[in-house]
């Protein structure tokens, strides 16, 4: 859909007071943070960097290629290199590919070297480089908080053993046959470092690249930042409740045929503008 066709469809649900925080100024800007994450979404279907992704030092690397690229004949190895990819931040390949390849110095953090101790190893090498990463391995935006050191309580050595732990006990619960988004949400909280955030992005991711048959329902304001601040900000709903946010959400995706998915990633686009 075009720029000018969405400015359209967006002038109707503000006219249908469903938007009614947007005004015509923002209406391009709006209407970019859709065509953004509409690309976003797709480059990662089709195993792209993302189109923001920002480029890091040494070699560059193609998680979500090879994600898919591991997904039919080592599914557990893909499950956990989506995990790094996620820890990380998408937006940040070369990082990605820093950590999961072991800075390029020894061999792969794959998923078999990982489970065979627990991520221990794994752990103690994160923390003995700790400044090397913190230069080489940038987080991504959605990452803003997280630290490679491990006097971090949510030290990125912390946060793989913690999913290496999670995903030996609980990889039933990303099988086509049993997943569901929100079981699989509310199951991985208690994994280091994989607040409301990186849950929400690491079932997608699943959902995106098809390891798994997931897709939220929902936006998830609860215990979110950007999403819920553009909810309330563009819904002139600013006293109002998650649930409040949510039902408001789901008429605003049927009137610009959005899916939940879509329309929180915009919401968090545009609370930043």
């Amino acid at each position: 859909m075009t720029r000018s066709a969405w400015r359209a469809r967006l002038t109707g649900v503000v006219q249908q007071g469903l938007l009614p925080g947007l005004a015509e100024p923002d209406f391009d800007r709006f209407a970019a943070c859709i065509e953004q994450s509409l690309a976003d979404h797709a480059a990662i279907q089709a195993g792209q960097n993302l189109p923001k992704a920002i480029r890091g030092p040494g070699p560059q690397f193609a998680p979500f290629a090879e994600i898919k690229e591991l997904a039919a004949n080592d599914w557990r190895e893909a499950v956990w290199l989506a995990g790094i990819a996620t820890l990380i931040g998408w937006d940040r390949p070369a990082s990605i590919g820093q950590l999961y390849n072991g800075m390029y110095r020894s061999n792969a953090w794959t998923w078999a070297r990982v489970a065979a101790d627990g991520g221990l190893a794994m752990a103690e090498w994160i923390d003995a480089n700790a400044e090397t990463l913190h230069t080489v391995a940038k987080f991504g935006d959605h990452r803003a908080y997280q630290s490679h050191r491990p006097h971090s309580p949510t030290a990125t050595g912390r946060a793989v053993r913690s999913l290496a732990t999670w995903l030996s006990a609980n990889s039933h619960a990303l099988r086509p046959e049993t997943s569901d988004f929100d079981r699989l949400y509310q199951a991985l909280e208690p994994v280091v470092a994989f607040g409301r955030t990186a849950r929400y992005d690491f079932a997608r991711l699943l959902g995106l690249l098809g390891l798994a048959p997931l897709e939220p329902k929902k936006c998830y304001f609860l215990g979110s930042s950007g999403p819920q601040r553009g909810a309330r900000r563009f819904f002139g709903m600013r006293h109002a409740t998650c649930d409040e946010l949510e039902a408001r959400a789901r008429e605003v995706e049927a009137a610009l045929g959005l899916t939940p998915m879509l329309l929180e990633d915009v919401l968090c686009q545009g609370s930043k503008a």
